[in-house]
């Protein structure tokens, strides 16, 4: 049986990007939710919307609609969420359906933002509730989100998400942040961009879901990071995962540096093209954990600032004790890099707690002096021949 569709203009919405239409869009939302389903869509427009809450069932059809935040909302104030009433269970919820549309946060005529004054003015937010092992099954697929203040869609915990075909430009954050723990998250060509900041990928497990748990799967493939980055890793692909979470990515081009920790957790990035950091001394950056690249194109990109290594691997630091195992192994890689003042790279530049850097194979290319400059305790193995690798493999200190 087909879902029956709810017009917001039959509850009066208008579509003229001037009129508030959030009165409008919620009582078609409520509608939906109160016959337990439900299609909630409207004519083609741009719609002023903001505050909005949905349900587990929904189903947004936003094809050929753009979304766009009031002016000057304070903080805290999301354009869509869903979370408060989603009901505490051990089996999902109903799946949370985003079809299409455009999400505009209105940037321009928010205020003051880039000190993260509206760090939690979200476009979309996600959770489900935390007190069982339930998750709220979401997918999103052909939206752009776009000229945010905090982040383009944020996932808590208790999610499993599918989000593809979608683009991020100019979301200050980011364009897909996750932060909690006990969710699933498969990513599917996502392009993020801008011209002021980024949209990018920014996964920050710092809060826990179900049970405590922090565990995640979360698996990516066909992903563009471009933009301009707001420091020294915001804005890059960053992947920093919890207790017990995995990572597979594949097929990502990140042109604005990239940063990986795995504290107690396993990450895996394959046939992508991985562009190192901005900031001297540094490149890309690797913190504790068990971290895998294999077939990747390593290299810096054009608007750095020449850093020393391509990567930054530290296995310990004040905010992250590296109390589980530390391994960063780079499989049939290609490292390049040109120094711009003459100073001598290094491919990887390893410190803090005991710890191995694998090399498997691969080339390298470039003004490399060693391959490895690598703290005592830290061991460096060349398990097969990396071509056109320096004399020197490691340089202790």
């Amino acid at each position: 049986m087909a879902s029956q569709v709810i017009m917001a203009n039959t509850f009066g919405a208008v579509g003229d990007g001037v009129t508030d239409d959030s009165a409008a869009w919620q009582a078609a939302i409520d509608a939906a939710g109160n016959q337990g389903s439900g299609v909630v869509t409207a004519r083609p427009g741009t719609y002023l919307v903001t505050g909005l809450e949905g349900q587990p069932g929904l189903t947004l059809d936003l094809t050929d609609i753009v979304w766009t935040r009031s002016p000057r909302m304070p903080n805290w104030t999301r354009t869509l969420l869903v979370s408060g009433r989603v009901p505490v269970s051990t089996t999902d919820a109903a799946p949370v359906r985003i079809i299409g549309g455009t999400i505009d946060g209105n940037r321009a005529n928010q205020g003051a933002y880039d000190r993260y004054q509206q760090e939690q003015s979200h476009l979309f937010l996600f959770s489900g509730n935390t007190g069982g092992p339930g998750r709220l099954p979401v997918t999103i697929t052909g939206t752009r989100f776009q000229d945010v203040v905090a982040d383009g869609v944020h996932v808590l915990a208790n999610v499993d998400m599918t989000i593809s075909d979608v683009t991020a430009y100019n979301c200050w954050r980011g364009g897909l942040v996750l932060s909690g723990g006990h969710n699933i998250l498969h990513i599917q060509n996502f392009t993020g961009d801008g011209d002021v900041c980024t949209g990018a990928i920014n996964l920050e497990q710092d809060s826990a879901g179900w049970n405590g748990s922090q565990a995640s799967r979360i698996t990516g493939d066909n992903i563009v990071q471009g933009g301009v980055r707001q420091g020294d890793f915001s804005g890059s692909f960053s992947i920093q995962l919890g207790d017990g979470s995995t990572a597979e990515f594949s097929r990502v081009e990140a042109r604005v540096g990239f940063f990986v920790r795995a504290q107690n957790a396993e990450c895996v990035i394959r046939d992508s093209q991985l562009h190192s950091g901005s900031h001297k001394p540094y490149g890309g950056g690797v913190r504790v954990g068990t971290v895998r690249f294999e077939r990747c194109k390593i290299g810096t990109y054009a608007e750095a600032s020449d850093p020393d290594y391509l990567i930054e691997f530290e296995t310990s630091n004040r905010q992250v004790p590296a109390d589980g195992p530390s391994k960063l192994t780079l499989v049939d890689c290609d490292l390049s890099a040109d120094s711009a003042d003459g100073a001598p790279f290094r491919a990887v530049w390893a410190y803090g707690n005991a710890a191995e850097v694998v090399f498997e194979g691969g080339s390298i290319s470039g003004d490399f002096d060693k391959l490895v400059r690598a703290q005592k305790g830290i061991e460096v193995t060349v398990a097969r021949p990396v071509t056109g690798a320096p004399p020197t493999v490691v340089e202790h200190y």
